[in-house]
């Protein structure tokens, strides 16, 4: 498990869930995933699939319902008034992908992958 996976408090194998995020978002086969170390409150990875590169946002544990639809709202409404982000991309779900891990919930989102630094 990876120092950042304890964000989200889920301690097993992550694989069988970004394999099953790939399916449902139709992302491709999933090949890989790395860690991407920006960010500073959520569990954020890198994946690799037959189709390309995205970015998974899991929302930390403490992170309620609400603020995470708050928060894609607002990447919603960015992209809207034609701000250039990365696409969010939308699972029969909708945007805001929530499943259950060993008794504990999670809360992600798929957004295109975008090579380079952090702004920050």
């Amino acid at each position: 498990m990876h120092e950042f996976q304890k964000r989200i408090r889920f301690k097993g194998d992550i694989k069988p869930l970004l394999i099953r995020v790939c399916r449902d978002y139709k992302l491709g086969g999933y090949i890989s995933y790395r860690v991407a170390p920006v960010g500073y409150e959520d569990f954020n990875l890198m994946i690799k699939t037959y189709k390309g590169k995205y970015f998974v946002k899991m929302f930390a544990s403490y992170r309620g319902l609400a603020n995470c639809v708050r928060y894609i709202n607002i990447i919603r409404k960015v992209i809207s008034a034609g701000v250039h982000h990365p696409k969010l991309y939308k699972s029969p779900q909708g945007f805001l992908y929530k499943t259950i891990l060993g008794k504990i919930p999670v809360r992600l989102c798929i957004m295109e992958w975008v090579e380079g630094e952090s702004l920050y």
